[in-house]
């Protein structure tokens, strides 16, 4: 579906006419080749109200840390020690301590590069003029434990009936390097997928695309100039994870969608931070709180379009041509490297994920609540993980903190 070059509507002014015009149409990083057209813009005023519509849903797993009294006792990632008087500091620094246990471990990274170095030496042994690059969450340091790789074999000779893919497959199942194999020839973008022996790590191998590298880039470029990004995009990742909302092909918010949501957030928090002549708060706990509140209790989707494009904008879905009438509630996301693409089109759960954001951020504004009345603030040997309100310790990450049940 082509989407029309959409009015473009600045929500951050929040309709009442505060901000002034210079403040309006301020780049929000000096070093960005902003392509931002002050003439296109309009009030939110002129269009229908920024505000939440709900759809009918369908039952979801929203609840997947149980009740908070029945969180349990061992929280991989919580260190005593990153405790502050403050709950949104101890948040803040509890976040780092989950990046920092959620990432590839520096031998599980060398597993992973050697599953890369393994697929690469069979793709170009059949195909000596290939280029086979890596995308995806492994190309922007973004992989989950469990996470795919996805490679891309580029300048390869297509065959009839998509022979190279079987070609390919029997390459593999030669080598006797993989424990799965499975090619997916009838999809709109046809893949290999498999399994390697030694790192169980999955693969996913697509052959001709090139779009992959310049979305990587992208993103890239967005977390080098926002520090935020990539921290909460880890833990949003595994919140979505955890509920089975995280996949583009059974509804849910795909990888570089949420990428988009969590980058078009902090741009709109920079502009309101600028606008408030106040400093930009890094502060990852006030953000998750933030960006769980918008995208579940906040964010009109039946109405409003986002873009990272001209340091961040929302418009109108209507004018922007990507409205869908049978499924009006669908996010529209336009895909700053094609921006006649919706990245948004086919999460048809996002209601389901609008759902869960909303039921994380009232978990998580109720375990702040109960931090910031304690008498003395939290204190080591009473206190709990506020993260683990939104993010369940679940096995996988008990078995990278080296724990079973307890510490």
């Amino acid at each position: 579906m082509k989407m029309e070059q959409p009015e473009i509507v600045d929500l951050a002014d929040n309709g009442n006419g505060s901000g002034s015009e210079t403040n309006k149409h301020i780049d929000l990083v000096s070093d960005d080749q902003s392509d931002s057209d002050p003439s296109q813009k309009t009030t939110l005023e002129e269009m229908e109200d920024f505000i939440s519509i709900k759809e009918e849903e369908a039952p979801v797993n929203d609840d997947i840390g149980g009740d908070e009294s029945m969180l349990p006792e061992y929280v991989p990632w919580f260190r005593p020690e990153s405790l502050n008087h403050s709950p949104l500091v101890s948040l803040h620094n509890e976040i780092l301590d989950f990046c920092d246990l959620i990432v590839p471990s520096p031998e599980e990274q060398e597993l992973r590069n050697r599953t890369i170095e393994d697929c690469k030496a069979v793709i170009l042994e059949l195909f000596p003029d290939a280029e086979v690059v890596v995308f995806g969450s492994e190309l922007t340091q973004l992989a989950l434990p469990t996470s795919d790789i996805d490679l891309a074999a580029l300048n390869v000779q297509e065959e009839p009936k998509k022979r190279h893919l079987h070609r390919v497959g029997a390459a593999f199942k030669g080598k006797g390097i993989i424990d799965y194999l499975e090619v997916i020839d009838s999809a709109r973008i046809p893949i290999v997928k498999l399994r390697h022996k030694e790192s169980q790590v999955h693969v996913d191998i697509s052959f001709n695309q090139p779009s992959g590298l310049a979305t990587g880039a992208c993103v890239q470029r967005f977390m080098r100039k926002f520090p935020p990004v990539r921290p909460l995009l880890l833990v949003a990742k595994k919140f979505l994870q955890q509920r089975e909302l995280n996949e583009t092909y059974t509804g849910g918010v795909g990888s570089f969608l949420l990428q988009l949501m969590v980058v078009s957030f902090v741009q709109h928090h920079l502009r309101a931070a600028h606008r408030a002549s106040r400093k930009f708060q890094y502060n990852l706990g006030a953000l998750l709180v933030d960006f769980l509140e918008l995208y579940g209790k906040t964010f009109n989707y039946i109405n409003v379009g986002l873009s990272v494009r001209h340091n961040g904008t929302y418009f109108n879905k209507r004018q922007g041509g990507c409205f869908n009438a049978v499924r009006p509630g669908l996010i529209c996301v336009e895909n700053p490297e094609e921006t006649e693409t919706d990245v948004g089109r086919n999460s048809y759960r996002v209601m389901q994920v609008r759902r869960v954001f909303e039921h994380g951020y009232n978990r998580l504004v109720a375990a702040l609540g109960q931090a910031t009345t304690a008498a003395a603030g939290p204190r080591v040997g009473e206190a709990r993980s506020l993260l683990a309100a939104v993010i369940y310790p679940d096995a996988l990450l008990r078995a990278r903190a080296g724990g079973g049940g307890g510490p």
